[in-house]
């Protein structure tokens, strides 16, 4: 992302046992404002990996485990990572107008 400043990823199916580690990286990386959102579904979605990996708190977890919807409860997990609302509309001002 250094050597090329217009590189975005997405976030999407990063709450899974495998790959939920990458989650902390990107956390730590300073470079949120880089990363799009993407849905997981039809990823299941839960709070276990993301907790367990001290990404959200135990009251998080617990608040997860309650919405139903798993696109809703995505981006609740996503949010309480520290994700902003930009995070979930900046695709607008990335992708070049047509």
């Amino acid at each position: 992302m250094d050597e090329f400043p217009r590189l975005y990823a997405d976030t999407s199916a990063l709450n899974s046992p495998i790959r939920s580690g990458v989650l902390k990286q990107v956390k730590q990386s300073g470079r949120l404002g880089r990363f799009l959102h993407g849905s997981d579904y039809p990823v299941p979605v839960g709070a276990n990996w993301v907790w367990l990996r001290g990404l959200i708190t135990r009251a998080q977890a617990s608040e997860a485990g309650k919405i139903p919807n798993l696109i809703e409860r995505d981006a609740f997990l996503k949010r309480a990572m520290g994700f902003d609302d930009g995070h979930f509309t900046r695709l607008g001002e990335v992708l070049r107008p047509v």
